[in-house]
């Protein structure tokens, strides 16, 4: 059946285009670029769109729509195959001769209504993923199943999806669409983490992060706000700041492990008060002790105005603490090593032959006294060689990245003296040297 919508014509080189407001329920039934006849035929220089991913929106996108009352969408591009007979009319023209006047009148030349027949294919050129999600949000199936991430919401299919609408039915005005889905996506600057942290309600680890800068929440900041980096993810030379936002998130995270169980929850929504300011405190108590038994921590920070600002730089040159990867290396290892857990050990019972050798499980573990001793022993300084093939490389250069955080936690625990077992030892050795067994690399003696 033809509809007729309200609609604005624009141009942009000689690309005409008419912006629009279609439901959600109608874009959840556009074709999606795969299913395009021909689409298969087509090389991939001829193509115009990338493979939907599909984890990602079941994941990601699809719950954000069905399940936040305040969600958002910015304009899909979407292209309009056998569009020939589509009509535009100017709402002047609509008036019957009554027209407009003043400044109505050249504004009115862009405004008017957009009659579909019905028999357009709609394809989406930027907005594939949004499309679909919008389909799984209201249906709650994907490829006819019931999706687990979470449940549908029919009300969906009722809100207004701004689009933009292009033809695409000559062979020039298909190349035009590959061409626009190329630049759109090319030019198109993500945001940054640091900026996804500021602007997160929804991750109870990003909220309180914020928070912790905050002078007016829950007694003040943690740390003073001039020390924290943003946006970015390193710390440069010439850097004032102690720590990275996105460091410091990340941190917070491995802090707040035994939470985890919040991380799930929206923390705009199913998180109290109350419980945000002791999770809050969880963090306050952490890093306070962080902060005061650490030297290099303690150092970095003691003076957050521009007084401060060249120790902080020269102690960063030099020490692996001044950079983000072994703030978080430190870190770490100072959870595994104050973190009980149970092994099991063999003992003699006396008096109970039948029970020669029994397994009793004993707890070890530091307790944080210990832990802050061992770490300030060890020489954290950037060139020392202890940390080659571990967190620097040739040139003394910083290795990053999660699997070398990882590894270097490792070390350092072992460093620490919380890796008594002998095979835990060559297995870490191993994961230094790679899979060599004939390397001549042996591990430095821990911490006495």
């Amino acid at each position: 059946m033809p509809k007729t919508i309200p609609a604005m014509r624009g141009q942009i080189g000689s690309t005409e285009y008419f912006l629009v407001f279609l439901k959600a329920g109608e874009i959840a039934n556009i074709t999606m670029p795969k299913d395009v006849e021909g689409w298969d035929d087509l090389s991939m220089k001829d193509r115009w769109q990338r493979v939907a991913n599909l984890n990602r929106i079941k994941k990601q996108i699809a719950p954000y729509f069905a399940q936040d009352k305040d969600r958002f969408s910015g304009a899909l591009i979407v292209a309009m195959q056998n569009a020939a007979e589509v009509i535009y009319e100017p709402v002047k023209e609509i008036l019957s001769g009554k027209g407009f006047t003043g400044s109505h009148r050249a504004a009115a030349d862009n405004l008017g209504f957009l009659t579909l027949t019905d028999g357009e294919v709609l394809i989406p050129i930027d907005g594939q993923h949004r499309a679909l999600a919008l389909k799984y949000a209201i249906d709650g199936k994907a490829d006819g199943k019931d999706l687990e991430e979470f449940r549908a919401n029919p009300d969906v299919k009722n809100d207004d999806i701004a689009t933009i609408l292009i033809r695409f039915d000559t062979d020039a005005e298909r190349k035009k669409a590959r061409k626009i889905f190329n630049k759109v996506n090319r030019y198109a600057k993500p945001t940054t983490k640091a900026d996804n942290l500021i602007t997160d309600d929804d991750d109870i680890a990003a909220v309180l992060t914020n928070d912790m800068t905050d002078r007016q929440l829950f007694g003040g900041a943690i740390i003073h706000p001039r020390l924290i980096a943003w946006p970015g993810t390193t710390l440069p030379d010439k850097s004032h700041c102690f720590i990275p936002l996105a460091t410091l998130y990340e941190i917070n995270k491995n802090l707040l492990e035994d939470h985890k169980e919040f991380f799930k929850k929206r923390a705009s929504e199913d998180i109290t008060k109350d419980q945000e300011a002791a999770l809050f405190e969880v963090l306050r108590s952490s890093w306070e002790k962080l902060l005061k038994n650490v030297r290099e921590f303690g150092e970095l920070t003691a003076d957050p105005e521009e007084t401060g600002d060249e120790a902080r730089r020269e102690l960063r040159r030099e020490n692996l603490l001044g950079k983000p990867v072994g703030q978080r290396v430190l870190v770490a290892a100072y959870l595994k090593l104050t973190k009980m857990k149970q092994i099991s050990s063999k003992e003699e019972v006396p008096g109970r032959p039948e029970l020669d050798e029994v397994i009793v499980p004993r707890t070890v573990g530091m307790n944080e006294t210990e832990a802050f001793e061992r770490l300030n022993k060890i020489n954290w300084g950037i060139s020392h060689t202890n940390w080659r093939g571990v967190l620097t490389r040739e040139g003394n250069k910083v290795v990053t990245g999660t699997t070398a955080i990882a590894l270097g936690a490792d070390f350092v625990v072992y460093l620490a003296g919380g890796m008594p077992d002998k095979d835990e030892q060559e297995k870490l050795r191993k994961r230094i040297v790679g899979e060599e067994t004939d390397s001549s690399y042996q591990l430095p003696d821990p911490i006495a």
